[in-house]
């Protein structure tokens, strides 16, 4: 039985997916599955459909201590399964698929807490022995009928094609600094995200969940919660903002802004244009989504040093003293914000994924005359 939530009056009768808390021995957490009555699949809005799961699981992957030769495609196929069946959940399958998930997703607890834990992470063991072939092997058929249908195609392809379950964690380089007021967590999304105070937009309930419930995480492993960062009225671009064409190309170019703008300015100078039944978001949400840029916000922070990296300065600000730990690669737009971390991390989607430090998978890492690829052309 899973843990009850404060959400579980509205799962009680509901389609839900229910995976183990790695943060708790015992307990279960239940998250509406994209077909539930009461998860808001943003229809009118920008917003890529995301599963919560998604959110949960690659937070973790950030917790993980990296080492040489580290294999860690196991995880990410199982992730990759339990977001298809986020999907593909309904009133008919409902308990056939929880009933493995919960099997699984206990096993993967059982690693999690007999690992060991470090003020920089945990490091990750007997993996290997986290085998599920089974598992997917009864899946993978069902999933693949129901990915035939344009429909359905279309939603798993938007989620992939758009990469908008990206999460993001910043740490102090110190262990001394290591503290709750010191480390922040953000989660992609700009008006499901949204806690600002001039706007009358609430943040969706299963997103404020999720952050929830990785900071449940992040205390086990850590031993305090982490800051959490909303988009809010303050929250700065660094870029000029990017058509709707160009990000459907992906050809994002990022051209850098002489004084960021305020998320805020941007939203009212919008309505005022285009008038009320307009909404900013429509332009806006992709320019203000990305986790780095809402950090920045919360460390009460604006850079401002990208004309010194351009011209060749060694920059030192309060980035320098941290590591980013993204589950992205920082676009084009988020770049200029980075500006003097020289510790940053990121997963690549190239498989087989072997995540070894020494070779080149994280940028600028411990080079602070290196320009690329934080400098835009």
């Amino acid at each position: 039985m899973g843990q009850k939530m404060k959400n579980d009056n509205f799962l009680e009768n509901n389609l839900y997916i229910e995976i183990a808390d790695l943060s708790k021995d015992e307990e279960y957490i239940r998250l509406p599955v994209y077909n539930s009555e009461y998860y808001d699949k943003y229809e009118n809005s920008n917003e890529v459909i995301v599963p919560l799961t998604a959110y949960y699981y690659n937070a973790l992957k950030l917790c993980i201590v990296p080492y040489s030769n580290f294999n860690i495609q196991p995880l990410d196929e199982f992730i990759d399964l339990i977001n298809n069946l986020w999907f593909l959940c309904d009133g008919n399958n409902v308990e056939n698929i929880n009933s493995p998930i919960r099997i699984y997703s206990n096993k993967l607890r059982n690693i999690i807490r007999d690992s060991k834990k470090t003020s920089k992470g945990i490091y990750l063991e007997n993996l290997e022995s986290f085998n599920f072939s089974d598992f997917v092997e009864y899946f993978s058929k069902k999933i693949e009928n129901w990915y035939k249908e344009s429909k359905n195609k279309k939603i798993i392809d938007n989620f992939k094609e758009d990469k908008g379950s990206c999460v993001a964690i910043a740490i102090p380089l110190w262990r001394t600094l290591m503290d709750k007021d010191n480390c922040y967590l953000s989660l992609s999304g700009s008006k499901k995200d949204y806690k600002g105070s001039k706007l009358s937009i609430k943040i969706n309930e299963w997103i404020e969940e999720s952050y929830t419930r990785i900071n449940d995480l992040l205390e086990y492993i850590f031993s305090f919660r982490f800051t959490e960062c909303h988009l809010t009225d303050e929250t700065r671009r660094y870029t000029y903002i990017s058509s709707q064409i160009d990000l459907k190309k992906r050809d994002l170019r990022g051209n850098v802004l002489v004084r960021p703008m305020k998320f805020i300015k941007d939203y009212e100078r919008y309505t005022k244009r285009y008038g009320t039944p307009f909404d900013p978001f429509t332009i806006l949400s992709r320019n203000y989504s990305c986790c780095e840029k809402k950090i920045l916000n919360y460390m009460n922070f604006v850079n401002k040093d990208y004309s010194k990296l351009k011209n060749k300065q060694k920059v030192v600000n309060i980035l320098t003293s941290y590591e980013f730990r993204i589950q992205k690669k920082p676009c084009r737009m988020c770049r200029p914000a980075l500006i003097g971390c020289y510790n940053i991390r990121y997963y690549h989607d190239v498989k087989p994924f072997m995540y070894c430090p020494s070779k080149k998978k994280q940028i600028v890492m411990g080079l602070p005359n290196t320009r690329e690829p934080l400098i835009l052309k």
